[in-house]
């Protein structure tokens, strides 16, 4: 009569079995993070976490507001600027922390190419192109724009300005048409931004942090600093700088203010007649 066989010879198809169970529950729970959306409402976030619900009513119960406050009033206090609020915090630090003195390089699309080593100065008054750059780029002299300015340097050197030229830079995912100033400087950048792209764009560039933040569509743009960069598929254009190259920062135009005195000299003493320069404040 034919034995039954042994129950260990029965645990390879009981292990068979859960190994397939475990297979189906990763399978179902892959499909489930393939159609979870990256991006819910908050009802639906709250619908679904307990500790988001309380860490919302302890900050909601420490918001006061007038008793008057009508629903509509509540939702637009509750929802006003959303999207188009630029801040930074401890979490928009690099890895090293606040430990650190270096200036804000970022890299922007142009022609094709990603330009590294270009530099944001809040201190300069206008965009900046060294001749090198510009050659790199494909531009000859005759390209370039007319221009009878001059302009200085922190460093109280006069640089004549070549021309103007006009470049189309890729930031992000946005298009910016920007004026530069042509110098033959040598520099450690291959263009300077300076107010007049900060302003025109409202970027908020913070060296602290590393990164430039603007709005673009209604959305927060983030652009991490140059030491942040992702592997691109664009070329990269390489402009060599030597250890003798200057960092020319805070360019300013340089000029010369006429001032009419007329019937002040003749009420007053003193008529001090001063060279007007650029103003300029730190906002903490």
């Amino acid at each position: 009569m034919r034995q039954p066989p042994p129950a260990a010879a029965a645990r390879p198809l009981g292990g068979t079995s859960s190994q397939e169970e475990v297979r189906v529950e990763d399978d179902e729970i892959l499909r489930q993070l393939q159609s979870t959306q990256a991006r819910i409402s908050i009802w639906s976030l709250l619908a679904s976490s307990s500790t988001h619900r309380d860490a919302l009513t302890r900050a909601l119960s420490q918001i006061r507001v007038d008793t008057t406050t009508t629903p509509e009033g509540l939702i637009h206090m509750m929802t006003a600027g959303r999207a188009t609020c630029i801040v930074f915090s401890d979490d928009d630090l690099p890895p090293e922390g606040s430990g650190h003195t270096r200036p804000l390089y970022i890299s922007v699309g142009c022609s094709g190419r990603r330009v590294p080593s270009v530099l944001l100065d809040n201190g300069s008054a206008l965009n900046v192109c060294p001749l090198a750059t510009a050659i790199a780029l494909g531009y000859a002299p005759s390209d370039f724009g007319p221009s009878t300015q001059t302009v200085r340097a922190y460093d109280s050197t006069r640089r004549e300005v070549m021309g103007t030229l006009e470049i189309e830079l890729l930031i992000g995912p946005t298009t910016f048409i920007t004026i530069f100033q042509v110098l033959r400087i040598p520099t450690s950048f291959n263009l300077l931004l300076g107010r007049p792209w900060i302003h025109r764009a409202g970027a908020i560039p913070s060296s602290l942090h590393q990164k430039v933040k603007f709005i673009h569509e209604g959305q927060v743009v983030v652009v991490q600093s140059a030491g942040d960069m992702f592997i691109s598929a664009e070329p990269v254009l390489q402009i060599s700088h030597s250890d003798d190259d200057l960092l020319l920062t805070g360019f300013t135009f340089d000029e010369v203010q006429t001032l009419e005195l007329g019937d002040f000299c003749r009420t007053s003493s003193l008529c001090p007649l001063t060279s007007m320069g650029a103003q300029w404040c730190l906002i903490s």
